[in-house]
């Protein structure tokens, strides 16, 4: 009998830990759709649906014009109503609460998904025709994707076919992707036309570029459909950036696979065509894939890097490389983060945000221009969530409804 309860423990314990992790991966893959960390630029969504923006701006994927720089967050007129964000290095989308996608930013690969190729560059946001009902987003470089309420995916922009040299346009507007049904989240990689789905099942599913493996089917063979990544069940998030991928399982264990160029992937290997569990603290809730480093935030609020930090993108205070998870210097409490090519920005339970890394461009957001190996706090006049916070917010305004 005391045998048959030890058992019964341990498994309701695994049972209530996992469901544990699902829920607040859910909660924390909430609130990670409002900001996003961009090539030289960030983004983000206040608690009233308003868009934040700061930094380089060189092609309109802040709006507000072109060949501007920001040094402190700047609100869009424009958008209202906004529950998530994402952005890679010249455009930006946002998907509104009535399930419409707006999109700004340059054109040059049609990821604007508009059906004029002379739409080089569209400096006000607009809603992608045709595109309604939308419940998950992702902008890659080439392309973009993003999910429907049914379960359906909808892809626009480049997209690699058997090759990474040759391309096709899938159609200049938003095309269904084949064979992929019940999605729920969505990522579209950097710099490589390869995109990978989420289903229902907690099953993943990729197609594109792979010269890698960062579509995790144990090959490099570029897919045109969709082909499941290879041992992945029970997920319950997952990024991909520049050839490489990673994904939070619900028993909330990290794995990664693609390239581990600069050691990104956290798992002291080369190169893995599938995925293999990442090296270091469990209790994972929340995962971002930068261009060159990954990001993962804890269950206690701490948030560990590994990878590339040449520009000071880990927040360790150095410069140094690490092939395995380090923890970011003086965060705490933390419930979203996102990792943008060589910096990252991280949310605070009490609405407040800090930001790390390369600031060349001011996609730090601190009014300054200097690198930060150390979080330093994002000038926003507001906070992006209900808490409450202690600290005195720049502008004395707490609410971002009171802004312009």
């Amino acid at each position: 009998m005391r045998l048959l309860l030890s058992v019964w423990l341990v498994v309701w314990s695994g049972q209530a830990l996992a469901g544990e992790t699902r829920s607040r991966s859910m909660r924390n893959g909430d609130m990670a759709r409002r900001v996003a960390a961009g090539h030289q630029h960030s983004l983000a969504v206040d608690e009233d649906g308003g868009v934040w923006v700061w930094g380089m701006n060189t092609s309109g994927q802040l709006s507000n014009g072109q060949n501007e720089t920001y040094s402190t967050p700047v609100r869009l007129p424009e958008l209202t109503g906004v529950v998530a964000i994402t952005t890679h290095d010249e455009h930006s989308l946002a998907l509104r609460a009535d399930g419409t996608v707006w999109a700004w930013g340059t054109n040059r690969y049609l990821q604007l998904g508009v059906d004029d190729l002379f739409t080089d560059v569209r400096e006000e946001p607009a809603p992608i025709p045709g595109l309604t009902g939308v419940v998950s987003i992702s902008a890659g470089y080439f392309h973009a994707v993003a999910a429907r309420q049914d379960g359906s995916v909808w892809t626009w922009g480049l997209v690699s076919k058997r090759g990474e040299t040759n391309y096709y346009f899938p159609g200049t507007t938003p095309v269904q992707v084949p064979g992929l049904s019940d999605a729920v989240r969505v990522t579209a990689s950097a710099w490589t036309a390869s995109s990978l789905a989420l289903r229902r099942d907690g099953t993943l599913w990729g197609w594109g570029s792979n010269a890698s493996g960062q579509l995790g089917n144990g090959t490099t063979l570029s897919q045109d459909y969709p082909v499941q990544v290879v041992g992945m069940e029970q997920v319950v998030a997952v990024s991909a950036s520049v050839q490489h991928s990673l994904a939070l399982r619900e028993d909330g264990t990290l794995w990664a696979w693609g390239s581990n160029a600069a050691g990104k992937l956290g798992t002291g290997t080369d190169r893995r065509l599938a995925p293999v569990r990442v090296l270091g603290p469990a209790n994972t809730v929340s995962v971002s894939a930068g261009a060159s480093h990954s990001l993962a935030l804890h269950g206690e609020g701490t948030v560990w890097a590994w990878g590339n930090n040449a520009r000071g993108q880990l927040g360790d205070g150095t410069t140094g490389t690490h092939a395995t998870p380090i923890q970011v210097q003086g965060l705490s409490d933390v419930v979203a983060l996102s990792a943008g090519s060589v910096h990252a920005v991280a949310v605070s339970e009490d609405g407040s945000m800090r930001s790390w890394g390369d600031n060349t461009s001011s996609q730090i957001g601190d009014g300054v221009s200097v690198i930060q190996p150390t979080p330093s706090r994002v000038l926003l006049p507001c906070r992006l969530t209900g808490g409450h916070s202690h600290e005195h917010l720049a502008g004395g305004s707490r609410h971002c409804h009171a802004q312009p």
